[in-house]
């Protein structure tokens, strides 16, 4: 499992966008309920993670094959 990303950004308005930079995808701008409950919204080329805090949050980003087993809340 590579390791893409581990260390420190700033989630500036509670959120963090991971996008393909090649693509340069449109961000979804719609947030279901399901979405706000799970604080993720996962968009084609994207996927934007609300956070707790409104300041440097760590962050780590891994490559998996297949989806992982859960450990606490299920996505």
């Amino acid at each position: 499992m590579p390791i893409l990303f581990d260390g420190v950004l700033f989630a500036d308005y509670h959120q963090i966008y991971l996008e393909d930079a090649a693509l340069s995808p449109s961000l979804p701008a719609i947030w279901t309920d399901g979405d706000v409950a799970a604080r993720i919204l996962v968009g084609k080329h994207s996927v934007t993670f609300a956070t707790e805090r409104n300041m440097s949050v760590p962050v780590r980003v891994e490559l998996h094959d297949v989806k992982p087993v859960s450990i606490g809340t299920e996505l």
